[in-house]
């Protein structure tokens, strides 16, 4: 299973592990400024999207086929309990061979718990070195981290946090 999690890894755009340390070597002294998780959701239209916890894969993919995103937010009674994405979703579908109309978010979903999460103030390179540390391509964002208000206000995926970094380079700065 995590033979076949690393294959699909390897499609993303921007991926190599390595990438983290190097980006975070070149942007120290380069940058003009450190960017935020807060500063890159700012610059996103979409920032959240939810799926219910007993709707089917199939429900949950053209979700994420039609919105262009990357991860959904499972919601139970309008409450944030965990995740799920393409990845999920081919590994149960394809992989363990379920029917996506018949197989429900609950059969694939990543729970709350196990979720990588960063606060709203986190920087952008803190934020890439743990999904490279943790080998996940999505992080949630939340605001007031660890206490019972925290509230997902949105996702970022390597995309997201590979533009920011570049924006965050002056002109004629090339990240090694």
């Amino acid at each position: 299973m995590k033979q076949a999690r690393m294959m699909l890894g390897k499609s993303r755009q921007f991926r190599p592990s390595k990438y983290s340390r190097n980006a975070q070597l070149a942007v120290r002294g380069l940058a003009s400024y450190t960017p935020t998780c807060a500063d890159v959701l700012k610059g996103k239209k979409r920032r959240l999207h939810y799926v219910n916890l007993r709707d089917t894969l199939y429900d949950a993919s053209l979700i994420i086929i039609n919105q262009d995103v990357n991860c959904l937010l499972v919601e139970q009674n309008e409450k944030w309990v965990g995740t799920i994405d393409k990845e999920d979703i081919i590994q149960i579908s394809i992989l363990r061979g379920m029917d996506p109309e018949m197989g429900q978010v609950i059969d694939a979903m990543t729970p709350r718990s196990h979720v990588y999460k960063a606060d709203e103030t986190e920087t952008v390179p803190k934020v890439i070195d743990d999904l490279a540390e943790h080998d996940c391509n999505d992080i949630v964002v939340v605001e007031k981290m660890g206490t019972e208000d925290e509230k997902a206000i949105g996702i970022l995926g390597w995309d997201d946090l590979a533009t920011a970094l570049g924006n965050s380079v002056e002109p004629g700065v090339e990240i090694i």
